[in-house]
């Protein structure tokens, strides 16, 4: 189902919580901490998706499960070196405080989400699927058709960078969204990804090679570490890739460059030495969530996230003290100038939809806290100074204390 909150929020006694993030080739998943140490992820893996073949070529749903959990994982839900069984299931989450594992799923196909709540029929838990709505309201600039996991990556993004934020998501499809520094959404766009890019020319014609994101990354370092990939290409792939590259260079350029026109440029007095230290302490637990809407900091260093598989690649095209990779001419040298340098700066970070799942549950919950403090308090409120009425004994009758 949906998640309703607070209902829906982490139990207290839960030792960890797992979330899941459904792409369009993959699925992504990480186990959490509890949230004494603020749902920071401890263990992260990635599966193909799911098909119904796998389901029925498997001899039951706990089967299909097994296969898809790391060892750490397997040994919570089945137990040490146990067979994925039904009572091995049970007995496991018995000895639990919290016998039920909450499991919340982001997912940009209805159809893995619905698979992957079948693989989990037989395990005692909670899954939610998580909507754009729980990361942000309408009020706050969500349009109808957002996708949730930008809306999630926007979410973790507060917590690293602070508002105003820009997120570029390189996967099957690259996408970039920005937030204006009130904590409005702005809006973004949508386009294929490197590898679909690359695939999509290959698929097209009949003569033209495909090139793995492996090879494209291979690639991308030769040039970086040597002569930039040349505007007049005399081998085939190169000139495949000097197209694409530029495209996505040229584009996501121009999106920060607009972006930082709308949200203000910064001085050369400001610095980033605080963005290494946010994303520690995501890493470690320390999540500096935006509790109630509020960011964690003001972005001042104008710091432009990156995250996604293609996350290395954007990095080394869009870093402002990068080498150069594509080739300039004389009048569009895009090797950066010192004065262009304190324009902006990038930060990747591996798993940003996780971590703003992160956030929405460490928000979640500490609302929830704060709801029931605010009943006991009115409650207690209620009942201070009232009179009690006490029945002392037969024939004696009442008197009021």
């Amino acid at each position: 189902p949906e998640a309703k909150w607070p209902e829906a929020a982490p139990k207290a006694t839960e030792e960890r919580v797992l979330s899941v993030v459904c792409g369009n080739t993959h699925i992504h998943w990480a186990l959490h901490q509890s949230a004494e140490h603020r749902f920071a992820p401890i263990l992260f893996w990635r599966t193909n998706a799911l098909s119904l073949e796998d389901i029925k070529g498997a001899s039951g749903s706990l089967e299909a499960l097994s296969v898809l959990l790391p060892d750490t994982f397997h040994d919570y839900v089945f137990g040490v070196g146990k067979e994925p069984t039904k009572e091995n299931v049970i007995r496991m989450s018995n000895s639990r405080r919290a016998p039920k594992l909450s499991i919340y799923v982001v997912s940009s196909n209805d159809e893995h989400a619905k698979l992957l709540k079948k693989i989990w029929v037989d395990v005692p838990c909670r899954m939610y699927l998580l909507r754009g709505n729980d990361f942000f309201t309408k009020k706050e600039g969500r349009y109808d058709g957002m996708g949730v996991d930008r809306c999630a990556a926007l979410l973790c993004a507060a917590n690293v960078t602070g508002f105003p934020a820009l997120v570029f998501d390189g996967g099957t499809a690259m996408t970039y969204t920005a937030v204006d520094q009130s904590g409005k959404i702005m809006g973004g766009g949508i386009t294929l990804g490197l590898g679909a890019k690359l695939r999509s020319i290959a698929d097209a014609t009949g003569a033209l090679p495909f090139i793995s994101p492996e090879e494209c990354m291979k690639l991308v370092e030769k040039y970086e570490s040597g002569t930039p990939l040349p505007v007049f290409a005399t081998d085939t792939k190169e000139a495949m890739m000097v197209n694409v590259l530029s495209e996505v260079d040229n584009n996501c350029r121009n999106v920060i460059d607009q972006w930082l026109s709308k949200v203000g440029r910064i001085s050369p007095t400001d610095d980033d030495s605080d963005i290494e230290a946010h994303v520690e302490e995501m890493k470690t637990g320390g999540l500096k969530a935006a509790m109630g809407g509020v960011p964690c900091d003001n972005n001042n260093t104008r710091t432009v996230l990156i995250t996604g598989g293609d996350a290395d690649i954007l990095m080394k095209l869009l870093a402002p003290n990068r080498k150069q990779i594509l080739e300039a001419g004389p009048t569009n040298n895009t090797e950066p100038s010192s004065a262009n340098k304190s324009k902006y700066t990038v930060k990747r970070v591996k798993n940003a939809i996780h971590f703003g799942i992160a956030a929405l549950l460490e928000r979640k919950v500490k609302n929830r806290n704060a709801s029931d403090a605010a009943v006991a308090n009115e409650y207690e409120n209620m009942i201070v100074g009232q009179r009690v009425a006490k029945k002392i004994s037969k024939g004696k009758g009442c008197r009021w204390g």
